[in-house]
Parts: structure tokens; sequence; C-alpha cells
């Protein structure tokens, strides 16, 4: 397994772990206020991810040194390139439905979590693509 196949799976789950639990907590936020819970929740969210992502990398760099160092093949090059523009697609799509519904509702905490949440759910894809494409060998 190479060391880009080994990030993605530990970046995957870091942000299905983290990312699940902010939208759980913001979940149960707006429903116990009975309106949509304040962006200034997404700091918690934000500064997990970084604090966790780095111990991630950096516990992945020190158990596969010699491939951590190495740049990434043309295969590697290719796999991130394809993962990252259907994921692009796919956040596009998000915030363009995001937008639509600002313009029908005028919720701009909404609007907010909803580009959030695309962002999320884009970079989940990527990731997965990525774990696909390594599997698959292409």
């Amino acid at each position: 397994m190479s060391f880009s196949e080994k990030s993605a799976w530990v970046m995957f789950l870091v942000l299905a772990v983290i990312g699940g639990g902010f939208i759980i907590d913001v979940v149960q936020v707006s429903l116990a206020i009975d309106a949509i819970a304040p962006p200034m929740m997404v700091i918690k969210f934000v500064v997990s991810m970084i604090f966790v992502s780095i111990v991630a990398q950096v516990v992945l760099a020190i158990t596969s040194s010699r491939d951590a160092n190495r740049p990434k093949d043309e295969r590697e090059r290719s796999i991130a390139l394809w993962s990252s523009a259907k994921a692009g697609f796919v956040f596009a799509f998000g915030v363009i439905t995001s937008l639509g519904h600002f313009l029908y509702y005028g919720d701009g905490n909404l609007l907010f979590y909803m580009v959030l949440a695309s962002l999320i759910i884009s970079q989940l894809l990527e990731y997965v693509l990525q774990i696909i494409a390594f599997r698959r060998g292409i």
C-alpha cells in the first residue's frame, strides 16, 4: 500500500469521525434552540481537524518513513487529479444548490452549514475515489 493510499485512508477516517461528530452537534444544538445553530460552532471543528490531521499524518510518516519522503509517481498524481476533479463537481453542485436554497429561504446560517456540508461530502468522496483507484490498481 502506497503512502498516498494510507494517507487517503487516514484522512477519510479523520474527516468522517470529526465531520460526522460536528454534524451531529449542529443538529442537536439546532433542535435544542429551535433554530439553526450559530456558525461559531465551526471553530471547534476546524481546530479538531487541524490537530488530529497533523498528529495522524506525523504518525503515518513516522511509521512509513521510507515511503513518506518519496515523490508521488505518475499513477499517484493521475489518481489524485482524477479524484479531485470528480469531487469538485460534487462540491460545485452542493454550493449551487445551497445558493438556490438561500435565495428562496434567506437563511445565512443554513447557507453556511450547507456549503460546509458540501465541502465535507466532496472531500470524503475524493478520499473514497482515491482509495478505490489505488485498490483497483488504476
